[in-house]
């Protein structure tokens, strides 16, 4: 029986912090753990991502790579229990490239699996993800200060691109495991 693995994901520099708290098996590959973080966050799998420490990147394989640096690994095929080892053992995501969303992954602790969980699945979490292609954490928080002001020349544009309900407070934790439960679809969808 596999173990399961507790990580706490922080979206780096927020302020406050964005955050999930996600449980996932330990057999896990680098590519399931980055659409769980996804789901979880709420971001779309619209961009590139990576995870990487000062040695390894763990990727999708590229041929158009020109980056040696690093030992890059598949992260189709890399499972997660073989570089997770104990509590406090942590990663780097970063989410897509242009937009920068860099993540800290850390491995909180692990438990055994419970029989009536589905995993992956979300145990807590706080603040709303930020909206994909927003220009990164500045180009993000650029825009809440614009939705402040009716008066701002940009106030419409900003709040019909954000979209008049979205609440950079609200985290649903119902909505984050009713989107992880579609774990196996969207990776079936990924590869067809």
């Amino acid at each position: 029986m596999n173990k399961i693995f507790q990580f706490k994901i922080t979206l780096n520099e927020s302020k406050p912090l964005i955050w999930r708290r996600i449980q996932v098996e330990s057999d896990t590959t680098f590519l399931e753990l980055h659409i769980a973080i996804q789901l979880a966050m709420g971001w779309t799998n619209s961009h590139l991502f990576e995870f990487m420490d000062r040695e390894k990147t763990f990727c999708l394989p590229n041929e158009e790579d020109t980056l040696f640096d690093k030992e890059k690994l598949n992260a189709y095929e890399e499972r997660i229990e073989n570089y997770f080892k104990e509590a406090g053992d942590e990663i780097t995501y970063l989410y897509d490239f242009g937009d920068s969303w860099e993540h800290q992954v850390v491995l909180e602790k692990t438990i055994p699996m419970q029989k009536d969980m589905k995993y992956p699945v979300c145990m807590a979490g706080a603040m709303n993800c930020p909206c994909e292609d927003s220009g990164g954490l500045n180009g993000f928080y650029e825009k809440l200060e614009i939705i402040k002001d009716e008066h701002h020349p940009e106030y419409r544009e900003t709040i019909t691109w954000l979209g008049k309900k979205y609440d950079p407070f609200l985290f649903d934790i119902d909505k984050a495991n009713k989107q992880l439960a579609k774990t196996t679809t969207f990776l079936k969808e990924m590869f067809e």
